[in-house]
């Protein structure tokens, strides 16, 4: 397994809390910035960072899927989306800019488990 440190880019207080003592539980370390930039300024200072957890909808002028695009093209670092905004056009996006993948709001824990394991 690589690092089993996680960023989550999550805007939602209670969601990436929440989020966070999941992963801790699952015995990850986990870090949380609620904006893309905020994401970009993390990346660039964190060298054993494995996995980041994204939402498309942020605060700030970048969304999760143009964040995402930026580290791609800096970085191997894989990027999973978790998301409520999945129609095709956002399906497209997020493979566009080199994402493993995403997971539809609600997922059950599970689901988020067997994903990260897999990139892992």
């Amino acid at each position: 397994m690589k690092s089993k440190e996680i960023l989550i880019v999550e805007d939602d207080p209670i969601v990436s809390l929440s989020l966070k003592h999941v992963l801790r539980s699952w015995g990850f370390e986990a870090a949380v910035v609620p904006s893309g930039e905020e994401a970009l300024v993390f990346v660039k200072g964190c060298a054993g960072l494995g996995l980041i957890l994204m939402d498309i909808r942020l605060k700030g002028e970048l969304d999760g899927i143009e964040t995402a695009g930026m580290i791609r093209r800096d970085s191997d670092i894989p990027v999973i989306f978790l998301t409520a905004y999945v129609d095709p056009q956002i399906i497209k996006r997020i493979g566009d800019s080199g994402a493993f993948g995403y997971l539809e709001k609600p997922y059950n824990n599970e689901e988020l488990k067997e994903i990260i394991s897999r990139v892992l």
